[in-house]
């Protein structure tokens, strides 16, 4: 852990981090609108500090996906 951040900070981070692994888990895996809702909010508005975690979503291109699959020969 860079020296700046606390074990306070490390362990905050961890814990955030873990709440949206769980959140992404509930929204696509139980199609739980709440959570979903969740992980398409930005981290600021949870009250996430700004220099504990970044959350990016990118959304997958399932045509794309099925393209880069070795073909069955």
């Amino acid at each position: 852990m860079p020296a700046d951040y606390s074990l306070q900070d490390g362990a905050e981070s961890y814990n955030w981090m873990a709440r949206y692994l769980l959140e992404f888990l509930n929204a696509y895996l139980k199609h739980d609108q709440t959570a979903s809702q969740f992980i398409t909010h930005p981290a600021a508005d949870h009250g996430v500090p700004k220099h504990l975690i970044s959350v990016n979503l990118r959304h997958a291109s399932i045509a794309k996906a099925e393209d880069d699959l070795p073909s069955k020969q």
